[in-house]
C-alpha cells in the first residue's frame, strides 16, 4: 500500500511485520512489528492492510488458528498494539477496504462451519455492524475486497478448484454479477484512479 508519506508499505506474513520501503531506491525505512497471541500463543501474521482515512493501517492479521483479527497501527509506530475489532471474527479476515460511508469491509474466509463473507465494521468503534455478501452470493475464499469510485466494491475470490473469480456488489451487499478470470486466484485487488 503507498503511504501518505509516500512510502510502500508491504505485508511481510513470513517475519510478521510491516516493511515501509522507499519507492525510489528500495531502501528500508522502517519496520512495524506484531505480537503474539496472549492466550493461543500464535505470532500474529499480517496478511493484508489499507490506510484509513485517519492516516492510520488497518491490518488482517491471522493469530488465532483459522481465525484473525484487525489491528489498527500507526505507520511511524515500532509495534501493532491496538486491536480494531470489538467482537472476534468466526473466520479468517483477509482483505479490507474502507467504503464511502467510512466504514471498515473485511472479507474472511473460514475452513469450518462459517460462510465465507464480507462484513462492515463501524469505522470509528471497530464493532462488526453486518455481514454485507456472503457465500450465498457467490463468494468463496474471498481474500480481497476493493471499492469503485461509484461506491461499489469487488471481491476476489480464490474459489475452490483451479480457478477463482471477482464478484461485484453495491456498498448494500447486493450482488452486481461476477467476473470470471479463470485459471487465475485473484489474492489482491486495486482500483485505479481511471
Amino acid at each position: 500500500a503507498l503511504g501518505p508519506d509516500g512510502l510502500v508499505y508491504v505485508c511481510n506474513s513470513g517475519q510478521a511485520v510491516i516493511q515501509a520501503v522507499d519507492p525510489t531506491n528500495g531502501a528500508l525505512v522502517h519496520t512495524i512489528g506484531f505480537p503474539v497471541h496472549p492466550v493461543y500463543g500464535i505470532q500474529a501474521k499480517p496478511m493484508k492492510m489499507t490506510f484509513g482515512p485517519d492516516g492510520r493501517l488497518y491490518v488482517s492479521v491471522n493469530d488465532v488458528p483459522f481465525f484473525g483479527n484487525i489491528y489498527v497501527v500507526e505507520p511511524t509506530a515500532a509495534m501493532a498494539t491496538e486491536q480494531f475489532n470489538t467482537t472476534p471474527f468466526a473466520g479468517l479476515p483477509s482483505g479490507l477496504d474502507f467504503g464511502p460511508d467510512g466504514d471498515l469491509y473485511v472479507s474472511s474466509w473460514s475452513s469450518g462451519n462459517f460462510p465465507h463473507r464480507v462484513e462492515r465494521l463501524d469505522g470509528a468503534s471497530g464493532a462488526i455492524e453486518t455481514m454485507i455478501a456472503s457465500d450465498e452470493d457467490g463468494l468463496a475464499y474471498a481474500v480481497a475486497v476493493a471499492f469503485a469510485a461509484n461506491g461499489t466494491f469487488f471481491v476476489g475470490n480464490q474459489g475452490f478448484g483451479s480457478g477463482g473469480w471477482i464478484t461485484h456488489h453495491t456498498v448494500a451487499g447486493d450482488d452486481l454479477g461476477m467476473l470470471p478470470i479463470d485459471p487465475t486466484k485473484p489474492y489482491g485487488l486495486s482500483i485505479l484512479p481511471d
